[in-house]
């Protein structure tokens, strides 16, 4: 499973994508994607494949998430459609636009 990283801010680069993340920014994110898909913290850690701890850790601004996670975390938000459309927009914008 992937960990923690008691690190901030997450700078990540996806191809063309770079995501510069702060914990305060992702807890925010991580509780809204939740709230949308109606998941639970376990739930989401199971999609994301971690811990129910790490993600609990995330949404209390303990820690920030490994670089394979928060990748999950985009890939989980373009799953959610029109759902998490806004949320990418907001926190994986795509350079350039």
């Amino acid at each position: 499973m992937m960990g923690t990283l008691n690190m901030a801010p997450a700078i990540l680069t996806f191809g063309l994508v770079m995501s510069v993340i702060k914990q305060p920014e992702f807890s925010q994110l991580v509780q809204e994607m939740r709230h949308r898909s109606g998941l639970t913290q376990a739930e989401l850690a199971a999609k994301i494949g971690v811990s129910y701890y790490s993600v609990n850790r995330w949404e209390n601004q303990k820690t920030m998430p490994v670089s394979l996670a928060l990748k999950r975390v985009e890939e989980i938000l373009r799953e959610m459609g029109d759902r998490g459309a806004d949320l990418l927009e907001q926190y994986f914008p795509v350079e350039g636009q």
